[in-house]
């Protein structure tokens, strides 16, 4: 930086980002259980958590606000053409798409501490994996897959709404997401 920050804004500073660490990795790190295993309401509603921390940067979340609906809505798109589409060239360019897509969202919401958006984005993410390293012989299951995929992608959109303010948060995401653990 040009100039040395003033004590006490250095201490803000050092504080935000020693902490940011923690934020990220409870974030990135929802629970994933076995398909014996049995999750706790309040676990589940931990991992499906969408509050923001009230110390957020004001230019980061205006720009949440801007792109998160955008991302979302492009992710319900790739996923809807994957499903309509026979095996073409460009699928494999789509489920990249809808891979990194998936893989933002995912970032984003470990950024911004919501749990929720990680927890669906992560195996969604996942699930575009597997079918890209299935493209030469889809999996017998794909279109089940492919719903999995899309219901996923509709919550994503609809929990993205919530954090904005423009819809109310999906009943559905504890459903989505046993969805997803058992696609895995």
């Amino acid at each position: 930086a040009p100039q040395a920050l003033a004590p006490d804004a250095a201490w803000v500073l050092m504080h935000q980002l020693g902490s940011m660490g923690q934020q990220v990795k409870t974030a990135a790190q929802p629970p994933v259980p076995s398909a014996a295993a049995a999750i706790s309401a309040d676990e589940m509603a931990a991992a499906l958590n969408l509050q923001l921390p009230t110390d957020l940067d004001p230019d980061l979340l205006h720009s949440f606000y801007q792109e998160a609906p955008q991302q979302s809505r492009a992710l319900v798109g790739l996923v809807q053409s994957l499903m309509q589409a026979e095996a073409t060239p460009t699928r494999g360019e789509q489920l990249a798409q809808a891979q990194r897509l998936a893989h933002t969202l995912k970032g984003t919401g470990a950024i911004f501490g919501l749990r929720g958006l990680v927890s669906i984005a992560h195996p969604l993410e996942d699930i575009f994996e597997q079918l890209k390293a299935a493209s030469a012989s889809p999996p017998p299951h794909l279109p089940q897959l492919l719903n999995t995929a899309l219901e996923a992608a509709y919550c994503l959109e609809q929990m993205v709404a919530a954090v904005v303010g423009q819809d109310e948060v999906p009943t559905q995401a504890a459903a989505v997401l046993q969805k997803l653990w058992q696609a895995q």
